[in-house]
């Protein structure tokens, strides 16, 4: 009798969970399996002298048939990072008056907030005024970050325009062309 009574608890109680989950199941535990929400962001533009990787560029003016080196521009580091490599590489114009070799940048690595001096030898081989076109492709990486940028600048071959010391830079509004990436790993 003893073995009855017993079989007949433990139906009951397998009941009450059978029961119990039935509830359950029905009535929901409480979880959720969506939820929605609004949030404000706003994006900003700013110049590509304040950007991460802060370019100023300079259209420097040699004079025809000469030899020399000048200021392509300037780097700024804002990121939080040190860049410990910075690449330039230059794509020339079609025209081909002037011939642009040994771009380098001043100081690496490149500490956050610090300038650095782009700077290039140019020849001038026009006879005359010229002004020609180049791309000046930026590749700087620091330990967590890799950053790709290209601006185009001109190159005046000839005599300098009255007043401006031989460089002409653009100013901060003027926005990039070509292609601006940003990878952080």
């Amino acid at each position: 009798m003893k073995r009855k009574g017993r079989t007949s608890r433990l139906k009951s109680l397998g009941m009450v969970f059978v029961a119990c989950g039935l509830v359950l199941t029905v009535a929901g535990i409480g979880a959720f399996g969506t939820v929605a929400s609004n949030h404000q962001a706003s994006v900003s533009v700013s110049s590509p002298s304040d950007a991460y990787l802060g370019v100023s560029v300079t259209e420097p003016v040699v004079s025809a048939n000469t030899k020399t080196t000048v200021s392509l521009g300037t780097i700024t580091n804002h990121f939080t990072v040190t860049l410990t490599s910075v690449d330039l590489t230059i794509t020339k114009g079609t025209s081909g008056s002037s011939l642009v070799n040994n771009v380098s940048v001043e100081a690496v690595p490149l500490i956050p907030e610090e300038s650095s001096a782009l700077t290039a030898t140019v020849n001038c081989r026009a006879v005359g005024k010229t002004t020609e076109t180049v791309t000046l492709h930026i590749k700087a990486t620091g330990s967590d970050t890799h950053i790709s940028i290209t601006r185009k600048m001109q190159i005046r071959c000839g005599s300098p325009l009255s007043g401006s010391g031989g460089t002409n830079t653009t100013s901060s509004s003027n926005q990039p062309t070509g292609q601006t990436s940003l990878v952080a790993s």
